[in-house]
């Protein structure tokens, strides 16, 4: 699997990375806005193993969704996909995070068109960007509607995953958007 590795990264940057052509070059000067955070767990992937019909990893993928909501620089993306992996590793084993690294790396570039792309969020498709105080400002707006979507979530999720996401949330937002 680590063989295929810088393999399938080379492919993703050429495919998606080289090719940005949905949304604008750069948000300077762009009125955007953020929507209410929404999630579809592990999007194209099972939020847990098929044999147990369980969501042992689901936790670990709302809590990515939500950095990929707001979006950011790209090195936030790639902090993002390793906690990603980091939290499907204690859940589950090396290959299985390495995988769901990899998945995220080829598909969840910017401006690729696909719902689960880095900034999924906003209104329009954006590129990797430093966020200003307006794009701040948005992502308070939004605050509540993380917990009201956590919310539906919950009947999926054990109480240990509901506070890892929580914990995320306070790791990530929180200091954004309260001084």
């Amino acid at each position: 699997m680590r063989s295929l590795y810088p393999f399938l990264i080379f492919i993703s940057l050429i495919i998606f990375n080289g090719c940005a052509l949905f949304g604008p070059s750069s948000v300077e000067g762009v009125s955007i806005r953020l929507n209410p955070f929404k999630t579809d767990g592990c999007s194209s992937f099972p939020n847990g193993r098929l044999s147990t019909r369980k969501n042992e990893w689901l936790h670990c993928c709302i809590a990515h969704d939500i950095s990929y909501w707001i979006g950011g620089a790209r090195e936030e993306k790639n902090l993002a996909d390793q906690e990603l992996r980091q939290c499907v590793e204690k859940v589950t084993n090396k290959s299985q995070a390495e995988l769901m690294e990899i998945g995220v790396e080829i598909g969840g570039a910017p401006q690729t068109g696909f719902p689960w792309r880095w900034g999924y969020g906003w209104d329009v498709e954006v590129p990797y960007f430093e966020r200003e105080e307006r794009h701040i400002a948005d992502i308070a707006k939004q605050y509540d509607s993380i917990f009201t979507e956590l919310n539906y979530w919950r009947k999926k999720l054990n109480s240990k995953q509901i506070q890892y996401i929580t914990e995320q949330i306070e790791l990530k937002i929180d200091p954004l958007i309260k001084p």
